[in-house]
């Protein structure tokens, strides 16, 4: 008997909490007694009417453009002809990151009962690119991200909806951790920039390469000799 209303209880909990997670409009009714209370109705309703709910819109928009910058990136340093790929493979992690956040945000709005829109993602910008430029490029989107995230924590705060706190706080850090990952490979591209003071180096091995080109492909001015004939 105590068997059998433990195995009722354990299945109308799990009713429960899936009805919950699904924000159908039955879940208003059961959160008196079985929601958390950040997760009662009146912050459900709160998340949506303070703006937080278009704030979180705005972040993941912003996400899924960033993720495709990434991906233009890690195929383009991928190429057989340039092939850092080091620097292509911190660009899919990226790239990686930025998709998982796109799909948190929107697992976690539609949880609390919100709706998440998406627009037409912008073609990256470019398609061709030098090592500087990229990766000034991606700190200057994760930083703008950052930002975003952080004006969304302001709304939650305001709210006093911690639930949204923490979750954005976990995002955040992650993205201060992407951009750390992404100045190790700024500090090696400016080094290996052409300066003055050691452009002579670069002359040089453009001379070489260029002489030992030439050599590959000029003509012999001169014949062989004849072989010979046997007599």
């Amino acid at each position: 008997m105590k068997m059998k209303r433990f195995v009722e209880a354990s299945l109308l909990s799990i009713l429960l909490a899936d009805t919950f997670t699904t924000g159908q409009s039955e879940c208003c009714f059961l959160q008196v007694n079985t929601c958390d209370d950040r997760y009662s109705s009146i912050t459900r309703n709160s998340f949506i009417l303070n703006g937080l709910e278009a704030k979180l819109n705005e972040c993941a928009g912003k996400a899924m453009d960033i993720a495709y910058i990434y991906q233009s990136m890690q195929y383009f340093f991928r190429r057989d002809d340039i092939a850092f790929m080091g620097l292509s493979k911190a660009f899919r992690n990226a790239f990686y990151n930025e998709i998982v956040l796109t799909l948190a945000i929107r697992d976690y709005v539609d949880t609390r009962g919100g709706c998440v829109t998406f627009p037409d993602i912008t073609a990256p910008p470019e398609c061709h690119w030098c090592q500087v430029d990229a990766i000034q490029r991606s700190l200057d989107e994760t930083i703008g991200l950052c930002d975003c995230l952080n004006e969304a924590a302001v709304i939650a705060n305001a709210a006093e909806d911690f639930g949204a706190l923490e979750f954005l706080s976990v995002w955040a850090a992650e993205r201060v951790d992407t951009a750390k990952g992404l100045s190790y490979f700024l500090k090696g591209a400016l080094l290996s920039q052409a300066r003055s003071s050691n452009q002579w180096i670069f002359n040089v091995l453009r001379d070489w390469n260029v002489a030992i080109f030439a050599n590959m492909i000029t003509p012999a001015t001169t014949k062989p000799d004849p072989l010979p004939l046997s007599s």
